[in-house]
């Protein structure tokens, strides 16, 4: 969702972004409500397999409309994407995973592969932190913990 909503703002003109909008909350909403009961008149009265018939032509024109009017924007300096911060915080986001999936079956710190996943974790956060830290286009802005909004739950 958020990242249809920005290409809604960076495609769109200001005085176009409402109307765009207006069309992708209508998706939004219609597309859940009458989903379940096309697909079950399908099941129902055809087989299940063919719900998933029904996805390919919507994904075809969404490809086409995809190609036709999205237009990729000029990238500067600041639209580099950072790949070191982005790999650590991967690593550290899968490590975490793998902890908790795996811990209880293999006794949590008794595993050499715990063990290891914590290791993988505690590097890939450290060079996480130092990389934000220090890289000019971090990828994940420090002035966002600033807002006590993103930090905060309400």
């Amino acid at each position: 969702m958020p990242v249809s909503q920005a290409m809604i703002v960076a495609t769109y003109p200001p005085e176009k972004r409402a109307f765009a909008q207006a069309v992708f909350g209508m998706a939004v909403v219609i597309g859940p409500a009458i989903a379940p009961a096309i697909g079950g008149y399908v099941a129902e009265e055809y087989n299940w397999r063919w719900v998933f018939l029904l996805v390919l032509p919507l994904c075809f024109i969404s490809f086409i409309a995809v190609f036709a009017f999205i237009r990729d924007l000029p990238r500067g300096p600041s639209m580099q994407f950072d790949w070191t911060g982005f790999t650590a915080i991967s690593l550290l986001i899968i490590a975490a995973q793998l902890i908790m999936d795996r811990g209880q079956r293999l006794d949590w710190f008794e595993s050499y592969e715990i063990l290891a996943y914590v290791a993988l974790m505690a590097l890939s956060g450290w060079v996480f932190v130092i990389h934000t830290a220090t890289y000019p286009h971090p990828f994940i802005k420090p002035q966002l913990f600033k807002d006590r909004n993103f930090v905060l739950e309400k």
